[in-house]
């Protein structure tokens, strides 16, 4: 709450508005300690706005206007919001108008990130519907359709493999089975060769 203003003839006070240590506006707040009520208060009071730059102002007074409510009375003119208030109702009326002071801010902040936000867009859009209208966009367009044909290619060709191998191995069992049977035919004819000569040995020595 800086008071020097009031010295030279200027706003009593002008209090600055910080969030999260962040200064994010000031209010400008006249006193008016008199028994009587003059328009005058109010057209001073713009005054100091205008020359302090501030969106919004509280006039403190003992004597309100006629129908104004000792809680606080708002009026907007000229882009600016202030409020007539009864010097007992002050300090409430301090604390809406610096949540209206920071709620402003941030939406100050809001509409200006928005913006850079859509002019970032913008630039964004621009530059890749230049790149689009390039013939470096046909270029990848080109080699991605190449690399879609040889990733064909090269299916088709693993494909091709796997059945072969398949069918080699499917040749190579069957063969396997061949030999198993062969050999097992064998053993077969071997072993009737044993029981014949087991036989004719035994004829042998009764005779």
């Amino acid at each position: 709450f800086d008071r020097t203003q009031a010295d030279r003839k200027g706003t009593d006070i002008i209090a600055t508005v910080y969030n999260n240590k962040d200064e994010v506006g000031k209010i400008s707040i006249s006193v008016k300690d008199t028994s009587s009520w003059s328009t005058k208060f109010i057209d001073q009071l713009e005054q100091n706005m205008t020359q302090n730059g501030t969106a919004f102002g509280i006039l403190v007074t003992k004597k309100l206007p006629k129908g104004a409510k000792p809680t606080g009375h708002i009026l907007h003119s000229n882009g600016k919001t202030y409020c007539v208030v009864h010097q007992n109702h002050a300090n409430a009326i301090y604390l809406v108008f610096r949540l209206l002071v920071i709620k402003l801010r941030q939406h100050q902040k809001y509409l200006v990130d928005k913006e850079q936000e859509i002019m970032q867009l913008g630039k964004i859009s621009k530059a890749l519907a230049k790149w689009i209208m390039s013939g470096e966009y046909q270029h990848i367009l080109t080699e991605m359709e190449g690399i879609e044909n040889s990733a064909q290619s090269i299916e088709q060709l693993t494909e091709r493999k796997v059945n072969y191998e398949l069918n080699y191995a499917k040749n190579v069992k069957n063969e396997l089975t061949k030999i198993h049977q062969r050999k097992l035919n064998a053993c077969s004819f071997l072993k009737n060769l044993e029981e014949l000569l087991k036989g004719e040995k035994a004829v042998s020595e009764a005779a």
